[in-house]
């Protein structure tokens, strides 16, 4: 059995590197480089030239896509659905509910268009873990409420909102009698905020690298092993329902297929069963 560790780092040991940003926007993507002009994150070398590109693919869905220049990463390709996929070309940010701008920082925020309320914002200014990338160390803070009530995350067994604050390492583990707050069988790095007033909206990371997930002074970090940042933002409809969440998500991934009726009953567990 391979471990994986990931070293929780923090903002006060370490620099981060500054980057500049250089952009192109047109009425349905923002794409362009984030450039290295100075400093060094916390796992040098870091990537010279990032390239982003942020697309509104339906009207509640937005994907945030940063990836290397000079290092190709592996993907996940197999997860999201054909027609999904399919629908990559996106739809306008004028008939999206998002608003969504790129600073000269290289922070991303996004916007509820309905209300204005900020659901992502990793300005420098409004995270104290900035962005690094690296070929062995990627991270990515986004700010949330100051006692943020976060769902998600799973598989582990613990209460149904997340505690804070919370520092989480997802990996997939086959344990019989796992304790609280440890792995199970799947990793399912999808959280889901909800926000005064009851809005929700969810943010999905997907990637293959061991990931850990700190969420702490107003703040949630995503921690990679490498690979790259591919990232899902779900709306929840223009009202933030969390039904509208699980049905954008599921969209993306791909739902369940109903079972026949016949089949139930059938799955057996022998764990702890003598026979």
């Amino acid at each position: 059995m391979i471990l994986f560790l990931l070293v929780l780092v923090k903002a006060s040991a370490c620099g981060y590197a500054e980057y500049e940003c250089r952009k192109v926007e047109t009425d349905s993507v923002i794409v362009g480089e984030f450039v290295k002009r100075a400093g060094e994150g916390p796992f040098p070398p870091d990537a010279e030239s990032l390239h982003f590109e942020v697309v509104a693919e339906t009207r509640d869905r937005l994907h945030i896509k940063i990836v290397d220049n000079a290092e190709p990463a592996y993907e996940v390709v197999d997860v999201v659905e054909e027609a999904a996929a399919g629908s990559g070309s996106g739809v306008a940010f004028a008939e999206s509910g998002f608003r969504v701008s790129v600073t000269e920082d290289c922070g991303i925020v996004v916007a509820r268009r309905s209300s204005g309320e900020t659901i992502f914002d990793t300005r420098p200014g409004s995270v104290r873990h900035g962005l690094a990338y690296g070929k062995g160390f990627v991270q990515l803070s986004t700010a949330v409420g100051a006692k943020p009530v976060i769902y998600g995350l799973g598989q582990r067994r613990t209460r149904f909102a997340l505690p804070y604050p919370f520092n989480y390492t997802l990996t997939n583990q086959d344990r019989g009698t796992p304790g609280d707050g440890t792995n199970h069988y799947g990793t399912h790095p999808l959280h889901v905020e909800r926000r005064a007033g009851g809005r929700m909206h969810g943010v999905l990371m997907l990637t293959a690298s061991p990931l850990q997930v700190e969420i702490a002074d107003g703040e949630l970090t995503w921690r990679m092993m490498g690979g790259l940042i591919d990232l899902y933002i779900f709306l929840g409809g223009e009202e933030g329902r969390m039904e509208a969440v699980v049905e954008e998500y599921t969209e993306l991934v791909g739902r369940p297929c109903l079972i026949p009726a016949w089949t139930l009953g059938l799955h057996q567990c022998y764990w702890g069963t003598r026979t």
